[in-house]
């Protein structure tokens, strides 16, 4: 399989190419994770490392239900001390995402978003933390960690080098 740059599919995420969320990550006093900075902040090592554990994701999961379409790779996720996306957001910063200021639902027995230093996050009350987008609106909520043959939430993370 041909690999991919992780450094471009990031720069082009929305946190780059929409201005609502990219205002929104300035605001809270984030970096914009530009290709630039995403190239000087992080070593070569770094991406190599990554560049591994993503190889490593598609082999452990290329026989699993649909596997074979599933797209593994880096994920950048903000300090949740200045911008806590697993909460509610400021509406304005789903602006260019939904087309229009929209309210995100979450469950309130979610816990607050943290910097994970473990693989993956832990159960909350035997429920598994998810996060989906169903017609235009961010939810987040808990769930049931194994829906039989559908989709299995989990939270799946590396460690900080």
């Amino acid at each position: 399989m041909k690999q991919i740059n992780q450094i471009e599919i990031l720069s082009q995420s929305a946190w780059n190419i929409c201005k609502s969320v990219r205002e929104g990550i300035i605001r809270a006093g984030l970096p914009v994770p530009t290709a630039d900075y995403l190239h000087h902040t992080f070593s070569a090592t770094h991406w190599k490392k990554i560049d591994r554990a993503i190889a490593a994701l598609r082999d452990r999961f290329c026989h699993a239900r649909f596997g074979d379409k599933a797209v593994f790779g880096a994920l950048l996720v903000p300090d949740p001390a200045k911008l806590d996306t697993r909460g509610a957001v400021d509406p304005a910063i789903r602006l260019g995402q939904a087309g229009e200021e929209m309210e995100d639902f979450v469950d309130q027995k979610l816990p607050a978003g943290k910097l994970l230093v473990q693989p993956g996050e832990g159960l909350v009350g035997g429920r598994a933390v998810s996060g989906t987008v169903l017609y235009n609106k961010v939810r987040f909520r808990l769930g049931k960690p194994d829906r039989g043959t559908s989709v299995v939430r989990v939270c799946p993370a590396l460690l900080p080098v």
